[in-house]
């Protein structure tokens, strides 16, 4: 891990966050259902809803809330990439593709801009 936080010190950081985070928060949704399925299971609702759900492994009321939250995991984890790398990864200097896309956009929203580039 020293290697790896010395060769890429943003990419360990941006990392070493995206895993800080994402432990607290299992940690915080794991005690909040263990409390839920307690209290459930110590008042009896927690069998008539097994019961009346017939919760198996294939279940859809299993399968489609795991599924979904490792789609919305990783696609909060790819938009932080990108921007992380729109933020601090791109060019200083202007582009051709910039400059021509500029004086597209400012063409229609009517602005001048002075060509200094």
């Amino acid at each position: 891990m020293k290697k790896l936080s010395e060769k890429y010190p943003v990419l360990y950081m941006l990392t070493k966050h995206v895993v800080g985070s994402f432990i607290k928060t299992l940690l915080s949704v794991l005690v909040v259902l263990i409390i839920v399925v307690a209290i459930l299971f110590f008042t009896g609702l927690y069998d008539q809803i097994a019961s009346a759900l017939n919760l198996k492994y294939n279940s859809p009321f299993i399968l489609v809330p795991l599924y979904g939250s490792i789609t919305l995991a990783l696609l909060s984890l790819f938009i932080g990439f990108l921007l992380h790398f729109h933020k601090y990864k791109r060019a200083r200097t202007k582009g051709r593709f910039y400059r021509a896309f500029s004086r597209i956009i400012n063409a229609q929203a009517g602005v001048q801009v002075e060509k200094n580039w």
